[in-house]
């Protein structure tokens, strides 16, 4: 899953638990082994990191990214 954002005024309305639920029915119709998902690593995400954990996704990677500058 990439870019899984639900705006701050529809907070805590069940609305990624919703989206989340949904994924993880046609995860489970498709036969899929797992769910994947991508999240920043800032501050402003710490909330949606501990609803990921609370809903039962795990830490399991680490994630990089190589800002390109080509006027340098």
């Amino acid at each position: 899953m990439l870019a899984l954002v639900v705006s701050e005024k529809y907070c805590k309305q069940g609305i990624a638990t919703g989206l989340i639920d949904e994924v993880r029915l046609k995860a489970y119709q498709e036969r899929a082994t797992a769910i994947t998902l991508n999240s920043g690593m800032t501050s402003a995400r710490e909330t949606a990191h501990e609803f990921y954990q609370h809903y039962g996704f795990k830490k399991s990677s680490y994630g990089f990214s190589l800002d390109l500058d080509w006027e340098k």
